[in-house]
C-alpha cells in the first residue's frame, strides 16, 4: 500500500523528470535531421552518433584514412549537461528514482506494464553503466609514443567521463595519458548521445501513459516552456522613475501611480535638455 502523500511526491518527481527529458528532446542536436534520410525522426542524428560511425577510405598501397564525424563541441557540451543529472545517483531526478516513482503510479500488476518498465530500465542501465567495459571502442598507447612514458588502455566510457569531468563539468586531474581532449570528446559523443536517445524514448513512453490515462500529471507538464528559444526578451509596459528606496507597497497593476513617481520619459527629456538646451 502506498504511504499517505507518496503519490503526490511520485507525481511531482515524474513531472519534473518529464520536464528534464523535454529539455533533452528540444536540444538542437535532437531536432537535427540526418542528411539523406527520407523520413527523418526527432533524435535520428543522435541515434547515428551513438553508434560511432567510422568512414573508411582504403587505398591500393595498403594505407587507409578513417573519418569520424563529430558535432560542434560547444553545442554538444550543452546536451551532455542536460543528460548529466540522469547519471548522478544523488540527484533527485536520477533515472532509477524517477522510474521507481513511475512504477508506483502505474498498475504494475499488468504484465505489459511490467515488461515495459523492465525494458526501459535495461536500456537506461546499458546507457549509463560506468563499470569497466567497452561500449563501442577502446584506445591504447605504448611507451615512448609521442614522447609519453608508460602505456595505457582506455575504453570509450573511460574517455567519455574523463571529457565530462576533466574538460567540461569539473577540473579533475587529467588521467588519460597520451590521449588528449579530442580523443576524450570522440568517445563522449557516442556515450552521451546514447543517453539522450534513451531520454527521448522515455519521454515518448511517459507521454503514451498519459494519453492512455494510465497516469495523470499536472497540467502543463508537456506544454509549459522548459527551454529558452529566443534571443531577445521584449516586455511592454509603463516605466516610472522614483527615489531609491521609495515605498512601492501601494502600487498595483492598472491602479493610480503614487505622486512621488513620474514617467521615466519626463526624466529622459529633462536629461536631454541639460546636455542640449535646444532639445524640445
Amino acid at each position: 500500500m502506498t504511504a499517505p502523500g507518496q503519490r503526490d511526491k511520485d507525481t511531482a518527481v515524474v513531472a519534473d523528470f518529464v520536464r528534464r527529458l523535454r529539455r533533452v528532446a528540444l536540444h538542437p542536436l535532437a531536432l537535427d535531421d540526418v542528411v539523406g534520410e527520407e523520413q527523418p525522426m526527432p533524435g535520428d542524428l543522435l541515434r547515428k552518433l551513438m553508434r560511432v560511425p567510422v568512414e573508411a577510405e582504403v587505398r591500393s598501397d595498403g594505407t587507409a584514412t578513417l573519418r569520424t564525424r563529430l558535432p560542434d563541441e560547444v553545442q554538444f557540451e550543452s546536451l551532455a549537461t542536460r543528460v548529466r543529472a540522469f547519471t548522478l545517483t544523488s540527484d533527485r531526478l536520477h533515472w532509477v528514482k524517477a522510474l521507481d516513482a513511475l512504477d508506483r503510479l502505474t498498475n504494475m500488476k499488468d504484465m505489459t506494464m511490467r515488461a515495459s518498465s523492465r525494458d526501459l530500465r535495461k536500456e537506461w542501465t546499458e546507457a549509463t553503466d560506468r563499470t569497466s567495459r567497452t561500449r563501442a571502442f577502446w584506445s591504447s598507447y605504448v611507451a615512448g609514443e609521442n614522447g609519453e612514458a608508460g602505456q595505457g588502455r582506455f575504453t570509450d566510457i573511460d574517455l567519455a567521463y574523463a571529457w565530462l569531468y576533466q574538460d567540461v563539468a569539473h577540473g579533475d586531474e587529467v588521467t588519460t595519458g597520451y590521449f588528449d581532449v579530442t580523443e576524450r570528446y570522440r568517445a563522449a559523443v557516442g556515450v552521451f548521445s546514447h543517453m539522450a536517445v534513451i531520454a527521448i524514448e522515455t519521454l515518448h513512453y511517459i507521454n503514451a501513459l498519459v494519453e492512455l490515462e494510465e497516469i495523470a500529471l499536472p497540467i502543463g507538464t508537456f506544454s509549459d516552456p522548459v527551454a529558452v528559444r529566443i534571443t531577445e526578451l521584449v516586455v511592454e509596459g509603463a516605466l516610472y522613475e522614483g527615489e531609491m528606496g521609495a515605498d512601492i507597497g501601494d502600487v498595483a497593476a492598472g491602479g493610480p501611480v503614487p505622486p512621488h513617481f513620474r514617467p521615466a520619459y519626463d526624466l529622459i527629456h529633462e536629461l536631454r535638455q541639460r546636455t542640449d538646451p535646444e532639445t524640445k
